[in-house]
């Protein structure tokens, strides 16, 4: 009941055919379109690209209003939101009376609108907006109990979830199928969790998305500001611009995008490859008022150019979430001798997973041919 697309071809610089089948057939390739977006990105891009996160407001002010404008760095962690926080009390800065998360580069939805309905709940399916924080998910374990009581839930990081609660209709079962139905409820901070697990088996870690990730990147911000001792105001998102003349008191630059490409690949981190699509969207198409579909168009764009068989993608993300995403066998090889011949050449290679060695592939393929 499978059906299977294949093609081998020799390295550069032969390109000799070796097998094929179905090779210039469309499939749903899943999380192989990661593949094709860091190639775009890189070689659009450039492995020095950085984001900067900002924040402005006016110089020489302890007391302030201040606008912190994301621009879709998908490596942003509370590590950086509590770096921002230390350089703004080194201003000077001694109250800060509103503060407030612009959450516009990224323009057009910030979860893509082609995934099905349970991605949009787990961690794994995070939207990708303009300020994105620990990957836009909250951690979580569930422990089992003894039979018929509730599973544990037990938040990683419990600091980040001040305010929440768990609405818990889980339970340990004796036996059967067990299954994990976790998500935030809605404009609310609440967790919703269901599912079963057998007495006595391991816990299950998992996450959950944060569906208002602006206003939580805002609140968490604030967090920090008042644990440095600068006690701060009101916070909220924004899709408007702060207002003129202010300046940028405080940055963080992100790492080049060679570093969170190899993460993107090796380990398949669905947002760092979201962002990558969106950035290149505002890249190829500044004044587009949709950057998820800027970025689709853009990565088809740039792989046609590098020499990839034309209308052999079709894709509407980054990460390959959509079964939505088609692409040939071709298209996969045609990328792969293409980026071999660009100067980022071994910067992609070095991304890549190593059959029974590392990333997505470390236990796949050991003890056969194809290892290493």
């Amino acid at each position: 009941g499978s059906n299977v697309g294949i093609l081998i071809e020799d390295a550069n610089p032969d390109t000799r055919t070796l097998y094929a089948r179905n090779a210039q057939q469309k499939f749903v390739p899943a999380s192989n379109v990661k593949l094709l977006t860091t190639a775009a990105a890189l070689h659009n891009l450039g492995p020095s690209f950085s984001i900067r996160t900002s924040v402005f407001g006016q110089p020489n002010s302890p007391n302030q209003d201040l606008y912190v404008v994301g621009r879709g760095d998908p490596t942003f962690t509370s590590y950086q939101i509590n770096l921002l926080a230390s350089q703004l009390k080194q201003q000077g800065i001694r109250r800060v009376n509103s503060l407030t998360a612009v959450d516009n580069y990224f323009t057009g939805p910030a979860a893509n609108p082609y995934w099905d309905a349970e991605d949009y709940r787990a961690g794994y399916g995070a939207p990708a907006n303009s300020l994105i924080l620990n990957r836009n998910e909250l951690g979580f374990t569930l422990i089992p109990n003894r039979v018929g009581q509730p599973l544990s839930v037990v938040w990683d990081r419990p600091e980040f979830v001040r305010g929440w609660r768990v609405e818990n209709n889980s339970r340990t079962i004796s036996g059967g199928g067990e299954f994990i139905d976790a998500g935030q409820k809605p404009g609310q901070k609440v967790m919703d969790v269901r599912g079963a697990l057998i007495a006595g088996s391991a816990s299950e870690n998992t996450s959950i998305a944060v569906l208002d990730p602006g206003s939580y990147f805002a609140e968490q911000f604030q967090q920090s500001l008042n644990a440095y001792g600068v006690p701060t105001g009101r916070s909220q998102a924004s899709n408007n611009n702060p207002p003129g003349g202010l300046s940028e008191l405080a940055a963080i630059q992100s790492p080049p995008l060679r570093a969170f490409i190899d993460p993107t690949n090796l380990y398949s981190v669905n947002i760092y490859a979201e962002a990558m699509l969106k950035s290149l969207g505002r890249s190829v198409f500044p004044t587009t008022t949709n950057t998820y579909q800027a970025g689709a168009d853009a990565v088809s764009t740039i792989l046609t150019n590098l020499g990839v068989a034309p209308n052999s993608v079709d894709v509407v993300d980054g990460s390959g979430l959509s079964r939505k995403n088609l692409a040939t066998p071709e298209a996969f090889v045609d990328t792969l001798q293409a980026m071999a011949k660009t100067e980022n050449a071994a910067v992609y290679r070095n991304s890549l997973a190593v059959a029974g060695r590392s990333g997505t592939l470390r236990n796949r393929m050991r003890g056969t041919m194809a290892e290493g």
